[in-house]
């Protein structure tokens, strides 16, 4: 019996470029918690982008405030597949405070208000 269970709290579209060429597409996204056992106990952090109709999957590995490890993660996995991400999560600038991270938003220099880290790169 799988107890593993994924808890969305974000949901929307994000754009990826092609490494090669430098087209860009939307995809959808769902970001949010993973919880498993009975009691649905946090285990980590999940990311699930849908791009024609294929699934890529990213998860957290241990405990972590932030969204940002698993951002890492889903970096590595479109990556393989000849993306990129274009989100604000991967901008240079982007940081996070202690309670923002966790729940998934950052800030970026130059913008006035905080960003889903999956939102579209200013």
């Amino acid at each position: 019996m799988n107890w593993e269970q994924f808890s969305v709290k974000d949901e929307g579209e994000c754009r990826l470029q092609q490494l090669e060429g430098g087209d860009t597409q939307l995809a959808c996204y769902a970001m949010g918690h993973l919880l498993t056992g009975r009691q649905r106990v946090f285990s980590g952090y999940q990311i699930v982008i849908t791009l024609a109709g294929r699934e890529i999957v990213a998860q957290s590995q241990g405990y972590s405030e932030s969204f940002r490890p698993v951002l890492r993660e889903c970096n590595r996995l479109v990556a393989a597949q000849g993306l990129r991400l274009l989100v604000a999560g991967n901008a240079p600038k982007y940081s996070e405070s202690p309670m923002s991270g966790g729940a998934g938003y950052g800030y970026v220099e130059g913008v006035s208000k905080a960003l889903k880290i999956m939102s579209e790169c200013p």
